[in-house]
């Protein structure tokens, strides 16, 4: 498995845990669902320029 794929996997977790930081709250350490809530507009920026990447990617003209 390549960086860029390991990167994918780890963007996306992320993110996942940061939308679900208050749904998993009973289940996370206080330190973590903290993080999770002042880093929240951080990681959906990040995931946000992945995704435009992923799509210029995609989208772009190959020669």
């Amino acid at each position: 498995m390549d960086n860029y794929a390991i990167f994918q996997i780890l963007i996306t977790l992320l993110v996942a845990l940061v939308f679900l930081a208050d749904t998993l709250k009973p289940y996370i350490f206080t330190e973590l669902y903290n993080f999770f809530k002042k880093w929240r507009d951080t990681f959906i920026g990040i995931y946000y320029l992945y995704l435009t990447y992923e799509l210029y990617r995609k989208f772009s003209i190959k020669n």
